[in-house]
């Protein structure tokens, strides 16, 4: 089986946060984690707190701007996820304790620093961050996806990337100038915030969840109706922009 770049990379590099060797393997219903599927997990594990910590800082600095106030709570939730399926499978979790923007992985943390330099200059750059974040997280997950041979953790990784490529799409919008204003209404939301009450309820109750995997029918009918990052686009039928 091919053998990830990033597996390689953090048994080079030894540490301990994601050494293999300190990351027990649990038998569960779908059998015995592979080393691989182990060292995305808990790299993906920690990608997902990058992203919502930098889209954290990035709302707090430009008063809570859309979509990073949105995508936040959904970045919150692919973070969540991963961290149920490290419970699963009984594997340390690298995020335990750690403080905002800091990370064991030499890479991760230069990214966040970077990144994080690069968006509190201006809301423009601060937009260019959640696209450039958004195309590295996919291209992982999609690495991630071809380790997988367990049916469970690749369900919750392909949700994922379905997740973060509706984020990509809303960073887009953004950085292109839709985001607010003309056809979409006054708060950017227009037609994908109409509706009758109980899409409306089970977009903020179901849509969500259903990019990890917890959301139901509730879920997919709010998907079908339109996500709520404010770009006023109409949903996927599987997913929201905010997954």
């Amino acid at each position: 089986m091919k053998t990830s770049t990033r597996i390689a990379g953090l048994a080079v590099a030894g540490v301990a946060a994601f050494s293999l060797a300190a990351l027990p393997m649990a038998v569960a219903e779908d059998g015995e984690l592979s080393d691989a599927e182990v060292a995305e997990l808990v790299y993906t594990r920690e990608e997902e707190r990058l992203a919502r910590d930098l889209y954290q800082a990035f709302s707090d600095q430009y008063d809570g701007a859309r979509p990073f106030s949105r995508i936040t709570n959904a970045e919150q939730r692919h973070f969540d996820a991963v961290g149920n399926v490290l419970t699963q499978y009984g594997i340390d979790d690298p995020s335990a304790g750690a403080a905002v923007g800091s990370f064991s992985d030499a890479t991760l943390q230069e990214l966040y620093d970077q990144w994080y330099a690069q968006g509190m200059q201006s809301l423009q750059d601060a937009y260019q961050v959640g696209i450039d974040l958004e195309t590295r997280d996919i291209a992982d997950l999609e690495d991630a996806i071809a380790q997988s041979e367990t049916d469970a953790v690749r369900t919750v990784l392909e949700n994922l990337q379905n997740g973060s490529e509706h984020h990509l799409i809303a960073y887009e919008r953004a950085a292109s100038g839709q985001l607010g204003g003309g056809q979409h209404g006054p708060n950017g939301q227009g037609q994908a915030n109409q509706g009758n009450g109980q899409g409306q309820m089970n977009r903020q109750q179901n849509c969500d969840g259903s990019c990890d995997g917890t959301g139901g029918q509730g879920a997919q009918r709010g998907a079908q109706q339109g996500p709520r990052d404010g770009t006023g686009a109409r949903g996927t039928g599987e997913c929201p922009n905010l997954a």
